[in-house]
């Protein structure tokens, strides 16, 4: 699952250019990283073209988990 965090982080700060460090799994996503409506719907766009999931139920509200959660069902 680190790996995922990882990855989302990744997305954060080299496709959206948004300097966010160490997410941890229980924060939420838009708050941590100060994140508008558009640059969460980029971040799901990246995620789920990624790792091919539909993440199209998930909140702004979300935390790490839940969208990792989303991403690898069943982990």
């Amino acid at each position: 699952m680190r790996t995922t965090v990882a990855t989302v982080e990744h997305i954060l700060r080299k496709e959206l250019l948004i300097p966010v460090r160490h997410l941890q799994l229980d924060q939420v996503i838009t708050t941590s990283a100060g994140l508008s409506s558009f640059e969460w719907n980029a971040l799901l766009y990246h995620l789920e073209n990624k790792y091919h999931v539909h993440l199209n139920s998930i909140s702004s509200t979300a935390t790490v988990r839940d969208i990792l959660t989303h991403i690898q069902p069943g982990k």
